[in-house]
């Protein structure tokens, strides 16, 4: 009996061992974690890594929270990488432990590059979210990051002396320390930073899938994280002065210095390129200074190709939105853009030119791509035929596919380049005409290399465009206005119901068809859009909604010669504008200025501002009965003013009319579409009178002699006209009223006379 009983006995304590024996990845957590606190026994530190490191890829099947409908392996990396930091932050001394060391910089990145991990982000977007905002929540803990780029500051001090970079290590210890004690100091320093750097790059990678395609995503959901974006920004002006030149980075390696700060600066730089990929984001990078951090970037002489397409497409991804153009021109982005071309291109990657002029047209570089086409530069027009067939594919794919993706791009980000393209009549003639057929042809180098491109990182996965994809075709010049048109068909209802890039990519159709009715060098240009019958039908259709581009689809029937309906209301208040009134045209950008320039005491002034993108810009009809009713049209000629549909439209309208114009040239040579509008021909029955106006906007209080005058004799011309007006008015009403009273005279005769007559037929009779 008692056999048996030690065999039960041996039995349990069997069951016991093995029961034992069994992972918990929970329980080893918490063992090292105690250990750790306790800081007494190397030995369990160890034991636990070493369980850990063997079972890790079984670490994720664990729940490590209580919340049991939460749990998914994403929740457990949630709590490694917060483990991570927590012994980073608590347990520095023991970082050098061997199997803890390489639990935290190999095995931890490892687990996060699993499978699952990816299938989980893509499968679940809502999730992705959550995810993505856990994730950045954690970076932007005042202890983790922030604390990272602290003891970064401290690891190097850099200086220049007679154009010779040198480092040395800083400390920050006491001065009364020995230089030893110091230099083991900084080398600590620069031992913790790299597992700060590998737990972010950790964090970075997986906001980077969580955020990669994934459109649900709102706009204030950056708002929490400005003092994160902050610190990104800042920590990679250090980083790209650290690394500076290979001068300097010689210097590191030989010093065995880490230069694990590359891996990191290169996964900043990819979340920021996807951030700024998504519009709703900008305004927080713009918000927080990168418009000039990125500027000061790109002018680095030695930064590599990897670093420089990130600038590229990050500078391109910003300038799409309006305030990030207004960002990029304050630090007068155009200069500085320019002066690094020849740099960009030096690199002979293809991908990264195309991005890098869109980026440069958006930011109104599209009057420096006309100088250069005139110029006749190859590089030049390489570049705009393959945006232009960029487009024109895009649009085939939409017509055909109902697709808004065309390799890698939205089409609302190739047709807001190729809109602001289309201000300039140079350009929209070699795009549609046959007039030079010999600068159609594109390099045989280039056609070689072309690959698609992408404003977010997934250019550098992208598949490659076939060469007959990239020729600049005569078919495509002569279908290309049938392809918008149609396009436009494919896509109208995205006005009322689509997102944002759709209803962008709409506006930017009508734009561009805009634009066309413009020119006038070739009717049958025009002509293929006033045939085309359910565009037509389409346009009138628009120009009733209660949207912005029914006052675009106005005005393109106006210039297709197309009856419209007038919508003003008889109780408008325009009708109580008191005439004789001058209608001033000119852009927001300068209404400093024409407040400066004007005395409304000796006349009425009816200031009309003709931004393109100004939401509260009148309607067409409201703007017709302006330019009927005022005395004198003034426009003021700039930049802004030309590159502005609207002002262009109402000046077409002027002439037509044959009004009294004056151009007002504000630093500014009347070319283009003004050209038009100050020729002698376009005047013979009026007068265009031009004022010249040199005074800076910044120095409106301090004008010289020559403006003073300009001042005076402008405002003496509106009177001086306004006064022929009236006297011809006068004289036309008297010639008026003795023409009344004689045609009165004339009945009063004739009844008399056949009265007369009817008496002596009667007598007669």
């Amino acid at each position: 009996m008692n056999g048996q009983l030690t065999e039960v006995v041996d039995t349990r304590t069997k069951r016991n061992k093995e029961k034992s024996d069994v992972f918990n990845g929970k329980k080893e957590f918490q063992i090292l974690e105690n250990s750790l606190e306790a800081g007494d026994d190397y030995l369990k530190i160890e034991e636990s890594c070493e369980k850990l490191i063997k079972n890790s890829e079984c670490l994720l099947e664990f729940n490590y929270s209580t919340n049991e409908k939460e749990f998914t392996q994403l929740t457990s990396l949630i709590y490694i990488i917060q483990f991570v930091l927590r012994t980073i932050n608590k347990h520095r001394i023991y970082l050098e432990v061997k199997s803890l060391k390489q639990f935290l910089l190999e095995v931890v990145p490892e687990i996060a590059t699993l499978d699952i991990i990816n299938e989980l982000l893509n499968k679940d977007k809502l999730r992705s979210c959550k995810i993505f905002k856990q994730l950045f929540e954690i970076i932007n803990k005042t202890e983790n990051f922030s604390k990272y780029f602290q003891l970064y500051k401290n690891t190097t001090n850099i200086t220049v002396t007679d154009n010779i970079a040198t480092i040395s290590l800083k400390s920050i210890d006491n001065e009364e320390d020995s230089t030893s004690n110091n230099n083991n100091h900084e080398e600590n320093e620069l031992s913790i930073c790299q597992y700060y750097e590998s737990i972010f790059d950790v964090i970075l990678t997986l906001a980077n899938q969580a955020l990669f395609q994934n459109d649900m995503y709102e706009s204030n959901d950056l708002e929490p994280f400005k003092i994160t974006l902050t610190n990104f920004k800042n920590y990679l002006t250090l980083y790209f002065c650290k690394h500076e030149n290979d001068q300097l980075s010689q210097l590191l390696m030989e010093d065995n210095l880490p230069n694990s700060d590359h891996t990191l600066c290169l996964s900043i730089l990819l979340i920021i390129w996807n951030f700024v990929d998504k519009p709703i984001f900008v305004s927080a990078f713009i918000e927080t200074g990168y418009a000039k951090a990125v500027l000061d970037w790109i002018q680095l002489p030695f930064v590599n190709l990897e670093h420089k397409r990130s600038f590229v497409s990050i500078i391109h991804n910003l300038v799409r939105q309006k305030q990030g153009q207004n960002a990029f021109k304050q630090e007068n982005a155009i200069v500085i853009l320019d002066k690094i071309r020849s740099t960009i291109e030096n690199y002979q990657d293809f991908d990264m030119n195309i991005v890098y002029y869109m980026g440069l047209i958006l930011i109104d570089g599209h009057e420096l791509i006309e100088t250069f086409l005139k110029q006749s530069k190859d590089s030049i027009k390489n570049i705009l035929n393959t945006l232009f067939n960029k487009n024109v594919r895009a649009c085939r794919n939409l017509i055909k596919h109902k697709e808004l993706k065309y390799h890698g791009f939205h089409l609302s980000e190739l047709l807001v380049v190729l809109e602001k393209l289309f201000i300039s009549d140079f350009i929209v003639k070699y795009f549609l005409t046959n007039g030079e057929p010999e600068i159609d042809r594109v390099s045989s180098h280039h056609l070689s290399s072309l690959s698609s491109s992408s404003s977010s990182i997934s250019s550098l996965t992208s598949s490659s465009i076939s060469s007959e994809s990239s020729t600049f075709l005569l078919d495509d010049k002569k279908d290309s206005i049938k392809i918008f048109s149609d396009a436009l068909l494919s896509i109208y209802g995205t006005v009322t119901h689509g997102d944002d890039r759709g209803k962008l990519a709409c506006e930017s159709l009508m734009k561009i068809l805009w634009s066309i009715t413009f020119y006038s060098d070739d009717e049958q240009i025009k002509q293929q859009l006033k045939s085309n019958g359910i565009l037509i039908f389409l346009l009138h259709s628009l120009s009733e909604i209660d949207h912005k581009v029914a006052e675009i689809a106005k005005c393109i029937l106006h210039n297709l010669h197309e009856i419209l309906p007038s919508s003003l209301s008889k109780s408008a208040s325009l009708y109580k504008i008191p005439e004789p009134f001058v209608l001033f045209c000119y852009s927001s950008q300068d209404e400093q200025s024409v407040k400066q320039l004007i005395h409304p005491q000796t006349f009425t002034v009816y200031p009309l501002l003709i931004d393109d993108d100004n939401n509260e810009i009148k309607s067409w009809d409201e703007i017709k009965f302006l330019v009927i009713h005022a005395s004198i049209f003034v426009v003021v000629a700039t930049k802004y003013s030309y590159s502005s549909r609207y002002c262009r439209q109402i000046a077409k309208y002027a002439l037509e009319l044959k009004k009294e114009k004056i151009v007002l040239k504000k630093n500014y040579t009347t070319q283009g579409w003004f050209e038009s509008l100050t020729s002698a021909n376009a005047n013979i029955h009026n007068r265009c009178i031009i004022f010249n106006f040199t005074t800076d906007d910044d120095n409106l209080e301090m004008f010289n002699y020559e403006d003073r005058m300009t001042i005076l004799n402008l405002n003496g011309e509106i009177a001086s006209i306004i006064e022929e007006n009236q006297k011809f008015e006068l004289s036309n009403e008297t010639i008026k009223m003795k023409n009344r009273t004689n045609v009165k005279r004339n009945i009063r005769s004739s009844l008399s006379r056949f009265f007369s007559k009817e008496k002596t037929n009667i007598e007669n009779v």
